[in-house]
C-alpha cells in the first residue's frame, strides 16, 4: 500500500505518489502531462504544482462533454462501429478522438439520421401513393369516356377505319378517274386519316390526352378520338 506524502510545498513526489493522493490513474497523470497541467522534472512531481494540475483536470472533465468509447456507443445504438465512422464522415456528428465519442453530440447524430431517413421514406411512400391514385384515376376516366362513348379502343377503331378505308378505296378504283389521279387520291386520303388518329384529344372531350396515353399504356391498350 502506498503512503501518501504530507502535504508540502517543497517535497516531491513519484508518479505513483500522485495518483494516491490526487485520486488520477497513471493514464491521466499522462494525459495531465500531455496537456501541460503537470510538469515532471526529473521522474518526480512538485506538491502544489501537480495538485493545481488535477484541480484543472477535474474540472475540464467536467465541464466537457461526457464520452464514450466505441464499444459504449455500439451498445447504446446496435450499431457497429465502423457504421459509426461512416456515420461520422457523413457529418452526422462528430468523428471520434482517440477512440471516443462525444457522447450528446453522437446520440443526437443519430437520432436526427433516423427521424430524416424516416421523412425521406415517408415521402418517397407519399409520391408512390399519389402517382397509383393518379393512374387509377385516369384509368377511370378511360372507363368513363368509354361508357360515354366518347373513347374506344385501338383494336376498335382499326376495325372501322378498316372496313370504312376499304369501301373507299373501292369506290376509287372503280371511278372513271385516271390511274394517277386514283393514286393520288388514295395517298391524299391516307394522310388524312393519320392525321386525323394522331391529333390529340381536345380539352373537355373526356380525360387529359396525356393523363389517358398513360394510363391506358400501363393498362396495356390505347385510345383515339
Amino acid at each position: 500500500m502506498i503512503d501518501k506524502p504530507e502535504k508540502s510545498s517543497k517535497q516531491k513526489w513519484n508518479r505513483d505518489q500522485i495518483c494516491a493522493l490526487t485520486l488520477l490513474t497513471i493514464d491521466e497523470v499522462k494525459r495531465c502531462i500531455t496537456a501541460g497541467l503537470i510538469e515532471p522534472k526529473r521522474g518526480q512531481y512538485e506538491a502544489d504544482e501537480s495538485i493545481r494540475g488535477a484541480f484543472k483536470w477535474y474540472r475540464k472533465q467536467i465541464d466537457s462533454e461526457p464520452t464514450v468509447t466505441a464499444d459504449e456507443f455500439r451498445n447504446i445504438t446496435g450499431l457497429t462501429d465502423q457504421r459509426h465512422r461512416q456515420m461520422a464522415n457523413e457529418g452526422h456528428f462528430p468523428a471520434p478522438v482517440r477512440g471516443l465519442y462525444k457522447l450528446k453530440s453522437a446520440v443526437a447524430g443519430v437520432i436526427r439520421y433516423y427521424r430524416e431517413h424516416h421523412d425521406k421514406q415517408t415521402k418517397v411512400l407519399t409520391n408512390k401513393r399519389e402517382g397509383k391514385l393518379d393512374r387509377e384515376n385516369a384509368l377511370l376516366d378511360i372507363a368513363l369516356g368509354k361508357a360515354a362513348g366518347q373513347l374506344v379502343s385501338v383494336d376498335e377503331m382499326v376495325s372501322r377505319l378498316n372496313l370504312a378505308t376499304s369501301s373507299m378505296r373501292q369506290r376509287i378504283l372503280s371511278s372513271s378517274l385516271q390511274d394517277d389521279e386514283r393514286d393520288a387520291l388514295i395517298d391524299d386520303l391516307g394522310h388524312l386519316l393519320d392525321n386525323a388518329i394522331r391529333r390529340p384529344l381536345p380539352p373537355g372531350s373526356g380525360a387529359d390526352s396525356s393523363d389517358v396515353e398513360q394510363a391506358a399504356a400501363l393498362n396495356g391498350e390505347s385510345v383515339g378520338g
